[in-house]
């Protein structure tokens, strides 16, 4: 066999090698260093290989955490989406929401969108109260304001935020009206574009952008 068969046959075993491991979940603490603090962030994830390294920069841009942050997948049917506990400082993930959202664009885009939200939550610990609608309201689109302004600070494309909420709106096709707890989507949607053009051409995102009273 010539060599530069034997030489294509290694190339394609390190990229097959590699590409195995990119989609590989290990758990184990990754230690975070945070841009304008330098205070270590704790990341303790079941992700593959190639979603931490997205998460790690996320965190890396976000509100300083001051418990290590764990995010792990649920298999759960009945829990089709992503939720944040503040009790034990978690994000769950739907595995199957997760998978479907990543064969909509052939990456983590999508994912990296809706866990920039989650983080949000965890990071800023806002907890309205729920008994007050407006109030469990502005909590979300707090929330969605943090994580528009990580995905800036962080250099991703604050777009994906209105990518990834569209697409996980036409997955999950819930009613499309403000609940007692959040928005309506579409609202969220658009908001959320507004925003980004917002911070965008401006460099800041000011705090009282879009809120009920």
């Amino acid at each position: 066999m010539s060599s530069i068969k034997l030489f294509i046959i290694f190339a394609m075993s390190i990229a097959s090698i590699m590409y195995s491991l990119a989609h590989v979940s290990f758990r184990f603490d990754l230690h975070v260093p945070h841009i304008s603090t330098g205070k270590t962030v704790v990341l303790r994830t079941d992700f593959p290989i190639q979603t931490q390294l997205l998460t790690e920069r996320l965190l890396a841009f976000s509100p300083t955490l001051s418990r290590p942050l764990s995010i792990t997948y649920t298999d759960e049917p009945a829990s089709y989406r992503y939720t944040a506990n503040y009790f034990f400082n978690e994000i769950s993930a739907n595995r199957s929401l997760t998978e479907l959202l990543r064969e909509k664009t052939g990456d983590d885009s999508n994912v990296i969108a809706i866990i920039a939200h989650e983080i949000a939550h965890l990071a800023t610990r806002v907890n309205f109260n729920s008994d007050i609608p407006a109030e469990s309201r502005n909590s979300e689109r707090f929330a969605d304001y943090l994580a528009i302004k990580i995905l800036h600070n962080a250099g991703f494309d604050c777009d994906l935020f209105k990518d990834g909420f569209t697409t996980m709106h036409n997955l999950v096709l819930v009613p499309d009206f403000d609940s007692d707890s959040h928005p309506s989507t579409r609202s969220r949607i658009a908001e959320g574009d507004r925003a980004c053009k917002f911070i965008k051409n401006y460099g800041i995102l000011p705090l009282n952008l879009y809120f009920e009273k």
